[in-house]
């Protein structure tokens, strides 16, 4: 072999390495080099956004010749330059995201006339379409007359593209496609068709055949183009008009785009023999969209819609599948409406948790008192809320203003497993209170990720037909973000959260949200992404906990199959012996440092960049740090938000004396990191590591010592040494721990602690992170009933209203506990605190100290 493949016509691997070089080099001028290779190897990543061309430039260069294929572009007038745009892709760095263009156009969708035909047409039918549908018409259209000669490898070639679909899909949405085809679909002044012709088009017995869709037209359209390439197109479709549309961005000869009504069909635009004007007719009788494929040729799959806050009205109205002729623009004000109230009403807060499987999660607020007064009015928009949300309804319940009758009430009832598809009729209040319902679940979604949802454009998989797609999503959200039996919200898991937004955002399937696990963090689909906020901010602060929509292409993130984003663990790591503890023994240990706190940067600061793991492989992320050219370690992001979710919470007022009297061991960067496994966290006393307001070094701590039991200090070091649980505890009879402190979150299992018997000695060792309060014991001369009196004093849960005894130690959001603590007296040095964040003692703290005082 020569280093050339034998097909005359497919690139050198030499050239193809080169053009990576060239990625590399370009990326590592914007962001550095670090930064530079995760995004390149994420770029050629089984479900990244390069390299999906290369199997099918090989199909197509032994059995198609280029000259053919260039001489049939010619002759259809389609310019490719016109869809060639560089890539334009956001790196997370440990910085925040930085925007980063690479010049590239020639190299685009696989650098040939072939494949930039496949890829651009591709792109097109994928931003309207499902992948089955648009690969069909694709297939049955498009690939006979550009292809001719193919039919023995079509097959081939089909499941080459399906393979690397994800790659195709976002090579195009990092060129930009995404955003010129929802700015051509915006400027047309039609997107639904004519809906009462679809209605009725839709139909038919199931059981006579297949049902129909208007991906058949799409079909008739395609063949229409490659078979007539003249004359004006109509139809009744507004599906054929918005890929018209997007077909014209990458350089088909589309012309105008317009409406006409069906009483009047000699209002025409005027013949362009260059161009392919489309007509949608709205009225009428007559008879459209010829060439249309047999219905049993595609499956009629549901596509994505995308949308905006300002435009939710008009995809409610497509959602509904022309069911109805309710007008976009009563939607539109209907969902402000439910938007505003939701805002107002309810408040998401995201908290560390106390469950080995969930590390954080999503707790809601409701600041409206729901309404007691017997209406009739009332009660009917109770028991609408009640169909899909039991145990919100009547905090929900105003959004159902509009359906207030009885009769409606009664329709609604009667009728809600009707298939608009099927069956008939459908009635209007139906079709009213799904799109109303679907309204309340997209609010409800943007309470999850409230400071960027409605900034950013959003795609969306719903289909109101029926209802299944509502079912499941009160199914998730209900018993979360509703008060349980007791009152108290139960809470919405963090991976649940990402599914739900995901759902709304990113046109993740609904139903898999279910199935997803704790380590799962985000979510993508083309320019739509789902991340934590602390992959946004990069700093420790109220504004990283949560999450952030994003609707720019994020180039250094890997996903699998589904578009899901996960967390890798934090690799375990082992304490280090500390000589006074050696000195001591084992059976009665020290339970205090030797010096006080001290407030100074890091020696060696920290730089983070969001990576794979080194110590296994997987697509997973983690952040990763460096000390200059020294590698300090890995660490898993849900560690780091479940730290800092139980880190963001301080008493109100700090009434401890200066010098702090806790003492600590103190510890530097530079020896933390010396050893890549071993760590100076010690068992029974206090490390702190200095790392003044510099956020980087403080996020890394974090996730690396939540194993050990870890803080980090915003201001004070004894307001957190000396927080003391919020209710009574009930120890196991087993271990003597408390149920409700208490996580099974260490390597070690089920490593009990003596908290009753005067000493504070770890019976069994292991680390972990999680979420939740936490303990305090003492040493042979602390007096129990000093922790029975402050229990005892201290018994008022706190509301998210009040906020009782604490506050955001940023001072900008409601509480993120799940109870008061009220403790600031000053402690006695031989205090020791417990994390609530698994069954360890709260032994390490990092010194950041952002706030107030230091």
């Amino acid at each position: 072999m020569s280093g050339k493949w034998t097909a005359k016509g497919t690139a050198n691997p030499r050239i193809v390495m080169s053009a990576r070089k060239n990625k590399l080099e370009k990326l590592r001028q914007r962001v550095g080099i670090v930064d530079a290779t995760q995004t390149v190897n994420s770029a050629y990543h089984a479900y990244g956004w390069l390299g999906g061309f290369e199997g099918i430039d090989l199909l197509l260069s032994t059995h198609i010749s280029p000259a053919a294929v260039a001489a049939r572009a010619e002759e259809l007038r389609l310019d490719v330059s016109k869809g060639l745009c560089p890539l334009h892709v956001d790196v997370l760095t440990g910085h925040g995201p930085v925007g980063c263009l690479i010049e590239d156009s020639t190299e685009a969708y696989g650098g040939t006339l072939s494949t930039q035909i496949i890829g651009l047409t591709l792109c097109a039918l994928f931003h309207e379409c499902a992948q089955g549908d648009a690969l069909t018409v694709f297939m049955k259209a498009i690939v006979p007359y550009f292809f001719e000669g193919l039919d023995d490898v079509a097959e081939d070639l089909q499941t080459e593209i399906n393979d690397n679909f994800d790659r195709i899909y976002n090579e195009g949405a990092a060129r930009l496609l995404t955003d010129c085809f929802r700015s051509a679909v915006a400027d047309l002044d039609v997107h639904c068709g004519d809906r009462a012709y679809l209605r009725d088009f839709s139909k038919i017995d199931v059981i006579a055949g297949p049902h129909p869709s208007e991906v058949s037209m799409l079909g008739g359209f395609l063949k229409w183009i490659t078979q007539y390439r003249k004359g004006t197109y109509f139809t009744r479709s507004g599906l054929v008009a918005r890929v018209a549309a997007c077909l014209k961005v990458v350089g088909y000869p589309i012309g105008s785009i317009q409406t006409v009504t069906g009483t009047d069909d000699r209002d025409l635009p005027p013949k362009d023999t260059d161009l392919i004007p489309v007509v949608v007719v709205l009225g009428g009788s007559s008879m459209y969209d010829p060439l249309q494929l047999e219905h049993d040729e595609v499956v009629g799959n549901w596509y994505a819609d995308h949308y905006s806050y300002t435009s939710v009205g008009l995809m409610l109205v497509a959602a509904l599948n022309y069911q109805s002729d309710i007008s976009p623009d009563f939607l539109q004000a209907e969902f402000e409406f439910i938007h505003d109230y939701l805002e107002e009403n309810l408040t998401i807060t995201y908290d560390a948790c106390d469950d080995v499987l969930v590390p954080v999660i999503a707790r809601a607020h409701w600041l409206r008192e729901p309404q007691l007064e017997e209406e009739d009015e009332y009660d009917r928009m109770v028991e609408l809320a009640e169909i899909y949300f039991p145990a919100l309804g009547e905090h929900i319940a105003p959004c159902y203003r509009t359906i207030t009758s009885q009769q409606a009430s009664e329709e609604i009832m009667n009728n809600q497993a009707i298939m608009g598809a099927f069956d008939h009729p459908f009635p209007e209040s139906l079709a009213l209170f799904r799109a109303i319902t679907a309204a309340i679940a997209i609010s409800i979604a943007s309470r999850l990720a409230p400071n960027t949802f409605k900034h950013t454009e959003h795609c969306i998989n719903l289909d109101l037909g029926g209802d299944s797609w509502l079912q499941d999503f009160g199914d998730i959200v209900d018993q979360a973000l509703g008060p349980d039996d007791h009152g108290e919200e139960k809470g919405l898991e963090f991976h649940k959260a990402v599914g739900v937004v995901a759902a709304v955002h990113a046109a993740a399937e609904i139903e898999e949200v279910r199935s997803t696990r704790w380590n799962v963090i985000g979510h993508r689909t083309g320019v739509y992404s789902v991340v934590p906020s602390l992959l946004v901010k990069m700093t420790p602060s109220r504004d990283a906990v949560g999450l952030s929509c994003l609707d720019g292409f994020l180039g250094n993130i890997r996903t699998n199959k589904n578009g899901i984003i996960r967390s890798s663990p934090t690799a375990m790591l082992y304490r280090a012996w500390h000589p006074s503890e050696m000195d001591n023994g084992l059976l009665d240990p020290p339970t205090s440092g030797t010096d006080p706190p001290t407030v100074e940067p890091p020696d060696v600061p920290i730089t983070l960049y969001l990576g794979t793991p080194s110590w296994h492989g997987t697509s997973a992320m983690c952040l990763r740090g460096k000390a200059g050219k020294t590698i300090a370690g890995e660490t898993g992001i849900v560690d780091v938000l479940a730290v800092l979710c139980a880190s963001l919470r301080e008493p109100k007022a700090c009434t401890h004396e200066v010098p702090c009297k806790i003492k600590v061991i103190n510890t530097s960067v530079s020896k933390w990191i010396a050893n890549a496994r071993t760590k100076p966290a010690t068992r029974y006393q206090v490390t702190y590591v200095p790392v003044h307001r510099h956020g980087p070094s403080a996020l890394f701590f974090a996730g690396q010592a939540a194993q050990f039991g870890a803080r980090i200090i915003f201001r004070c070091v004894e307001c957190v040494v000396v927080r003391r649980k919020s209710h009574d505890c009930v120890l196991c009879p087993d271990c003597e721990t408390c149920h409700d402190c208490w996580s099974p979150q260490s390597f070690g299992g089920h490593a009990p602690l003596n908290v009753g018997n005067g000493t504070n000695q770890v019976v069994g060792e292991g680390g972990g992170g999680g979420g939740g309060d936490e303990h305090e014991g003492g040493d042979g001369d602390h007096d129990p009933a000093t922790t029975d009196d402050e229990h005892q004093n201290n018994d008022t849960p706190m509301t998210a209203a009040t906020g009782d005894d604490w506050e955001d130690v940023d001072g900008d959001g409601p509480s993120i506990t799940r109870g008061s603590s009220s403790s600031s007296s000053s402690a006695d040095e031989s205090e020791f605190a417990y994390d609530d964040l698994g069954k360890v003692p709260l032994t390490v703290l990092i010194g950041y100290h952002s706030s107030r005082r230091s």
